[in-house]
């Protein structure tokens, strides 16, 4: 499976290697991120969020499919509508007799 929060990791980096932080104050980027975040720019920490939600986004979508049974066919792109949504997803109980109605 691609990563697609790729792009925005990349871009974080490169913002990370960009700020102050990194450059003026001799910090590492992990450091950065863990203990000066309110000091970076505001497009790093845009970035930052942005990277949080997408893995969340992943996380989410990777519990949803281990909810549902294996025998149960679901359209992806119901399946990914739900996973966007950003709160616990609800256990799913549903049926074959359901779904063939």
């Amino acid at each position: 499976m691609s990563n697609t929060c790729e792009p925005l990791l990349a871009a974080l980096k490169q913002c990370l290697l960009q700020s102050d932080c990194v450059v003026k104050d001799g910090n590492l980027p992990s450091d950065c991120l863990r203990n000066h975040t309110d000091e970076l720019p505001e497009s790093c920490q845009n970035l930052r969020k942005a990277t949080f939600e997408c893995k969340r986004g992943l996380l989410d979508m990777l519990r949803l499919k281990s909810q549902l049974p294996n025998e149960l066919m679901i359209n992806p792109i119901i399946l990914g509508a739900l996973a966007l949504r950003r709160h616990r997803l609800p256990t799913i109980s549903i049926t074959t007799d359901e779904l063939f109605i």
